[in-house]
């Protein structure tokens, strides 16, 4: 097709009207080739020049380290939460991170002794929403996986895709955390305010952008500067891979109850169960919208089970009402009765 109008202001950068240049050398090529893209930089010499994505001979690359971000997260999904089946929603075969990030994909399985599985792995994509739309659809309708069955969770290149992802699933009532994790990259904002909030990897974009015109600095000053600058990725965790929140989590009390005592309060509970059953039920009106008949229930079920010592994993009654409460965002109820509904479960229960 016929170059952009915009790749003019390329044609008006250079020697006679510039000190330097710092380029985002993944983004100026576009669907360019790796030799293209330093073929289109060449042009620029004797202007000293920082890249900050894509290293190429001869011009500084200040990078962010994406590799070991998306090894820290396949590590928290199999090492925090045992998950061993791990698909792979791609990005641009030609963009230098995207790869990094699938190499990091295929590195990280083989350290955990879990075989590649090319049916978990999608063809690559833009940094859309619609990629992460197409991959589910392609995992799920073209090579009918199903989730928990086939799958536990769904990294994505980026968190754009993952909302694509994230959206695709819901529509089809396959629910985030509770049937697949999903996870992105990127730790945008609009990663963080959806429901779930995505676990993602922090990139210092900003570090990245003041370092590179440091370099370019140095170099106007005739100093030597390093070929590569790395800066670290930060793994950020939130809900959309089966965490709680930390802040809910650091407010939990410890249980320091005998066994004698802790029989006798669970017996005093299932006595109560129905009055407390009636007092939660009725303070959620109208907070209840989009949930099940037995909502309740189960949220005091799931209280007595861990006050109790029945359960498995501490933290079975925070899950469930994070779960809950996701349910209620979803269908736009309303929150704040909600605390109500925990303060007549305490109020009953403390006694």
């Amino acid at each position: 097709g016929l170059p952009s109008p915009a790749n003019v202001a390329y044609d008006l950068a250079g020697v006679e009207n510039l000190n330097g240049l710092v380029s985002w050398a993944s983004s100026v090529g576009g669907t360019l080739e790796r030799q293209e893209i330093a073929s289109f930089h060449h042009r620029y010499f004797p202007l000293p020049m920082v890249s900050i994505t894509l290293p190429m001979a001869g011009i500084p690359t200040v990078l962010i380290d994406s590799y070991h971000g998306m090894r820290d997260m396949i590590d928290h999904l199999v090492e925090v939460h045992g998950y061993r089946r791990l698909c792979f929603i791609r990005g641009p075969e030609s963009h230098y991170y995207a790869q990094e990030r699938y190499r990091a994909y295929i590195d990280a399985l083989a350290a955990h002794g879990i075989s590649l599985d090319p049916k978990h792995v999608t063809t690559s994509g833009e940094f859309v929403p619609a990629t992460g739309a197409e991959g589910i659809r392609l995992l799920l309708d073209e090579r009918k996986l199903r989730p928990q069955a086939d799958f536990e969770a769904v990294l994505t290149v980026s968190d754009l895709p993952a909302l694509g992802a994230l959206r695709e699933l819901q529509a089809r009532d396959i629910q985030v955390p509770e049937s697949v994790a999903l996870v992105g990259f990127n730790d945008s904002l609009e990663g963080r305010f959806v429901t779930p909030p995505l676990t993602s990897v922090r990139l210092p974009f900003y570090e990245q952008g003041r370092r590179a015109v440091e370099v370019l600095l140095a170099m106007l000053s005739g100093e030597k500067v390093a070929e590569q600058v790395v800066l670290p990725a930060e793994l950020k965790v939130r809900q959309s891979c089966g965490c709680l929140l930390p802040s809910v989590v650091q407010a939990a009390a410890d249980q320091n109850a005998p066994p004698e005592a802790t029989k006798a309060f669970a017996s005093a509970l299932a006595a109560r169960r129905e009055s407390i059953l009636d007092a939660m039920v009725q303070v959620a009106e109208p907070a209840i919208k989009g949930l099940e008949p037995d909502w309740a229930a189960k949220l005091l079920d799931s209280f007595a089970t861990e006050v109790g010592g029945e359960a498995e994993e501490a933290g079975l009654f925070l899950r469930e009402l994070d779960h809950i409460l996701r349910q209620v965002v979803l269908a736009e109820g309303q929150l704040h009765g909600w605390h109500d509904v925990v303060s007549a479960l305490r109020r009953h229960a403390l006694p």
